[in-house]
């Protein structure tokens, strides 16, 4: 079989098209901007970084240029949601189908963790549930402050640093495993925590099989990809590999995915059958180091040549680019 062959400027324009960011900021915005944006990137991670601004409201900004964003916030904060918190490319922002796509994913680690605090901690799921239910949404101090009774806050450890509560814990269990979920952040970033069947309908609630949620996720990943190699593709919702690479197989043969060459990148890349290539690509704009065109460096590195680390998780001594430097994309290029 002979392989589509692209040239790298060919999926370089490819993969920025997928990504919207192919051509210059609209000079306004029309009604619903911010909802299609965000859906089209499918996914926007979070950090507690806030150097020049929350590193959710960045990617956006480098497609839209100034947007309210009270829009965005308005999106994962109050009904009807189209975008909620959940655990897929590190903490971000995803839609409700993929965080219904993604439930099952995380089942292994659920169970081994359930298991582990209900065995320290007898009690406290079906509290941390009634609590929520009943007095919903809460942080996590606010919940804390319902229980301290029932089960107290460690004393701070060693060094100043809080162990973590049973509450918390507790939190992060119920968040992982989708009956809690996060109803929004309040002004100081804190997650308000809410039950899941009051954040969306019950068409999201259901929790599909991995068989099933692993090639739609795959699926999901191609077309916000435009081209990918099987690690760029899994990287996108911290999938498996091998998984991901027997999910492409199927859809290749299915059609959803076409099997191609890059020149320059030696491992096999799939693309998009949709996803069209630009003549070329004209948008200058700064990219947050969280950006989904470039969170995958060694992505950035192939495609684009850019051998990028962010600043704030090396020691000063090693740091090339400073504490938090913003990559410069002019045209197809990454220039710094």
């Amino acid at each position: 079989m002979t392989l589509h062959r692209l040239t790298l400027s060919q999926a370089r324009r490819l993969a920025l098209r997928a990504q919207g960011v192919e051509s210059p900021p609209p000079a306004t915005l029309r009604r619903g901007a911010v909802a299609r944006a965000a859906a089209d990137l499918g996914v926007i991670q979070i950090d507690s970084v806030n150097v020049l601004a929350r590193a959710h409201y960045m990617p956006l900004y480098a497609r839209l240029g100034p947007y309210p964003r009270e829009q965005l916030d308005s999106l994962f904060s109050h009904p009807p949601r189209r975008l909620l918190e959940q655990w897929g490319h590190e903490a971000c922002l995803v839609t409700p189908e993929v965080h219904r796509l993604l439930a099952p994913l995380r089942n292994r680690w659920v169970e081994r963790n359930l298991a582990s605090i209900e065995e320290r901690q007898p009690g406290i799921m079906d509290a941390l549930h009634r609590v929520i239910g009943e007095h919903g949404p809460l942080t996590s101090r606010e919940v804390q402050a319902h229980l301290e009774e029932e089960f107290p806050a460690p004393e701070r450890g060693p060094g100043g640093w809080w162990s973590w509560s049973a509450v918390r814990s507790g939190l992060e269990v119920a968040f992982h495993d989708g009956t809690i979920a996060s109803a929004g952040r309040n002004p100081s970033f804190e997650r308000r925590y809410d039950l899941i069947e009051r954040l969306l309908p019950a068409e999201h609630l259901a929790v599909p099989s991995r068989d099933d949620a692993i090639p739609a996720l795959v699926r999901r990943s191609l077309r916000h990809l435009g081209v990918g190699t099987a690690h760029s593709i899994a990287d996108y919702y911290r999938l498996r590999v091998a998984p991901v690479a027997a999910a492409l197989a199927g859809l290749e043969v299915s059609g959803a995915a076409e099997l191609v060459e890059i020149v320059e990148i030696r491992a096999p890349a799939w693309k998009d059958p949709a996803a069209t290539i630009p003549r070329r690509a004209t948008a200058t704009t700064l990219l947050s180091p969280f950006d989904p065109l470039i969170f995958e460096r060694r992505r950035t590195e192939e495609l684009f040549g850019m051998h990028y680390r962010i600043g704030i998780y090396t020691p000063a001594p090693q740091r090339t680019t400073g504490y938090y430097s913003l990559p410069l994309l002019v045209g197809e290029n990454i220039v710094g």
